[in-house]
């Protein structure tokens, strides 16, 4: 076995250098992916609140509506059953909207966050490989 040369001492170095690297593109990968969670929960919260906001309006709406029956002293039946029941049909499929819009948009985030956390566990694996090649290549085997 002969002792190192400098193209083997080099190539170890690189290793060596190579290995941090990874690793710091580890961390830069579980921060992104630490974002990405927070950044889906923050949605959920986000869609409760608007749901609220929503329920509010239409609650308001349908209020507004059955005090105008009753105000032009009009029976609650017939055509101002159909206007309300289109308005709670209306309210809730807006609900609705908002809430599978929010789970669209809370799977991407979590998407992100699965990309980020191979490509985190990824560049660490790479790391370790570089880390534990230099000493081979140092002694040139």
């Amino acid at each position: 076995m002969s002792g190192p040369t400098p193209l083997s001492i080099s190539g170890a170095v690189g290793d060596i250098f190579g290995g941090i690297g990874d690793f710091m593109s580890a961390s830069g990968y579980k921060k992104a992916a630490a974002i990405d969670t927070e950044n889906k929960a923050l949605t959920q919260e986000g869609v409760n609140i608007t749901e609220f906001q929503q329920g509010r309006k239409n609650f308001q709406t349908i209020g507004a509506q059955q005090a105008e029956v009753a105000g032009a002293g009009l029976s609650a039946g017939g055509t101002n059953l159909n206007l309300l029941r289109s308005s709670m049909q209306q309210g809730s499929m807006a609900k609705q909207q908002i809430q599978v819009q929010g789970d669209i948009t809370e799977a991407n985030f979590q998407e992100e966050a699965d990309a980020h956390s191979a490509a985190a566990s990824s560049a660490t694996t790479a790391g370790i490989g570089s880390l534990l090649s230099a000493p081979f290549k140092f002694f040139g085997l």
